[in-house]
């Protein structure tokens, strides 16, 4: 039995795991699954937050739920539904957090994420009134986005610890490059399924579009970073990465995806010469 969830947990470690995931991932948007890609995914996190240790499991299929669902726009009605469902993934966590129990460990983030707190539950309570401030919208924002993520911040920072097996930031960031591909995958799909509608009106409307966009600034850097220390071909990937971005029509992913793409350049250009000319045409060619 000991041998059985060894292989089992490394397993759900491999890149196999992940590249399952991803296809899922894709089928759930090629066939409009949302919904139950949801719930499925709900599970699956579930079950990997018993079955291992390492928290990091849970990354990707977190953040490849966290993208499709983007899709669902004004859906309360739709999964309200399935709300007692929740109580699965909430006994996952408690059991996770409960069998695979770390001390506590404050970071370099924490006294940041303090201030944030402070700041968004002091905010406004002298220029509202407690009528307002006290409905249960807003304390249920204040809450999460205040002393909620305080600690959830000192949960998680107890889980991701370093391991002999592999390196936690190589880890995070190849998890955070296959979120990126899936973004842009999305991106493309949809444009696939739509192009006469989209060549028609000769405009982009994408309701998910500044969505979408945020979460690929943040895996923007992944490609360059893997340019300097892997393959500079993935420099390539990271253009295509602020071609999605572009593609999703957000104004806000255009100036500051395209601010972060050219620090990224910057950076890259600095420690590898041959990139520096590869950025140079590349961005020529993309004005």
């Amino acid at each position: 039995m000991a041998t059985v969830l060894k292989q089992s947990r490394r397993f759900c470690e491999s890149i196999w795991f992940s590249l399952l995931l991803f296809a899922y991932a894709a089928l759930i948007v090629l066939v409009k699954g949302e919904v139950w890609g949801v719930l499925s995914f709900a599970c699956i996190i579930s079950l990997l937050l018993v079955l291992c240790e390492d928290i990091t499991v849970t990354t990707l299929p977190f953040l490849l739920a966290c993208t499709f669902v983007l899709k669902c726009y004004n859906s309360f009605d739709t999964f309200i539904v399935f709300a007692p469902l929740g109580v699965i993934p909430i006994a996952a966590f408690l059991y996770h957090f409960i069998k695979y129990r770390k001390p506590f460990k404050i970071g370099k983030s924490f006294f940041g994420i303090s201030a944030v707190a402070v700041a968004i539950t002091a905010g406004g309570a002298l220029f509202i009134s407690p009528d307002d401030y006290f409905t249960g919208t807003s304390l249920f924002y204040i809450a999460g986005l205040g002393i909620g993520m305080v600690g959830t911040y000192l949960l998680m920072r107890s889980q991701f610890v370093e391991r002999d097996t592999y390196s936690l930031r190589e880890r995070l960031f190849a998890i955070f490059f296959i979120a990126g591909l899936f973004g842009t995958f999305m991106i493309g799909a949809y444009y696939v399924e739509n192009f006469k509608a989209l060549w028609e009106a000769r405009t982009i409307n994408i309701q998910w579009s500044n969505n979408l966009s945020t979460l690929m600034m943040f895996f923007l850097p992944i490609p360059f970073y893997y340019a300097l220390t892997k393959n500079r071909f993935f420099i390539f990937v990271g253009f295509l990465f602020y071609l999605a971005i572009v593609m999703t029509g957000s104004r806000g992913g255009l100036i500051m995806g395209g601010i972060e793409l050219a620090l990224c350049c910057l950076f890259v250009s600095v420690y590898d010469k041959p990139l520096r000319y590869v950025t140079f045409l590349l961005c020529a060619a993309g004005l």
